[in-house]
């Protein structure tokens, strides 16, 4: 059997060809750097930027910068196109969010997608000294997604954001504005990548019942720093149930 991160075939900068790796780009006044959770809103987001004028791309490094969940792993090879190492340089960091009651339905898929699975699974070790994302049990596959959920969002938060951008708060497209110094108004044109048969509907919110409360008390407190306070007070029950059983 072959390690996880020898599939993945993490790389150097020299031995890049689908990655790039980005040189001085910090130096850059109008270059953003958007990182967030797969099916989390990433892609909603570059495409929101772009039909505004700004010339940012979706997991790909453009004029004035890069949305990407896997750049919290901070590597110079990503499993999906372009990387750029260490975040520490670039001063215009911001977190795209969604609620995770609606998101637990397509991160469940998504972790069925070996490379977007596996590198959250080598990089969470990584950061957190384990393997959090590994073994079986019945309930699996929602276990994984509050997992993920819980441990990606820290990561990105971890990284001091200038901004939280809410996707599904409208209200927060005048904070993305001003973090990015000019007007964005999303309209129908918005690239939503939306993937309706990509997902769980079998989920709700009563299988959180079956996750251990040490982990819903994770999940509820990194729900509340994203904003999502209804989210948050509907897991924090959950949990509070399982101290009184």
């Amino acid at each position: 059997m072959y390690s996880v991160e020898a599939q993945i075939n993490f790389g150097s900068p020299r031995t890049l060809k689908k990655g790039l790796y980005v040189t001085c780009i910090h130096e850059r006044k109008n270059f953003f750097v958007g990182l967030g959770h797969p099916r989390c809103g990433t892609g909603f987001t570059a495409s929101l930027l772009s039909l505004n004028g700004l010339n940012v791309g979706h997991e790909t490094v453009q004029k004035n910068g890069i949305v990407s969940w896997m750049l919290p792993g901070e590597k110079y090879r990503n499993p999906f196109y372009d990387a750029i190492g260490p975040l520490a340089a670039f001063p215009n960091i911001f977190c795209i969010a969604r609620a995770p009651l609606s998101a637990i339905f397509s991160i469940i898929p998504e972790n069925r997608v070996h490379p977007s699975y596996s590198f959250r699974r080598v990089i969470i070790q990584q950061k957190f000294g384990q393997d959090y994302l590994g073994g079986e049990s019945v309930n699996a596959e929602i276990m994984h997604a509050v997992v993920s959920y819980t441990l990606w969002f820290e990561l990105c938060l971890s990284f001091n954001p200038s901004l939280i951008y809410r996707i599904e708060q409208v209200a927060d497209d005048e904070l993305l504005s001003n973090f990015v110094g000019q007007q964005i108004v999303r309209n129908e044109k918005v690239e939503r990548n939306s993937r309706p048969g990509r997902r769980d509907n079998s989920f709700s919110q009563n299988d959180l019942r079956h996750i251990p409360k040490e982990w819903l008390f994770r999940l509820a407190a990194v729900t509340r720093r994203l904003g999502y306070d209804e989210d948050a007070a509907i897991v924090e029950e959950y949990s509070h149930q399982l101290s009184i059983t």
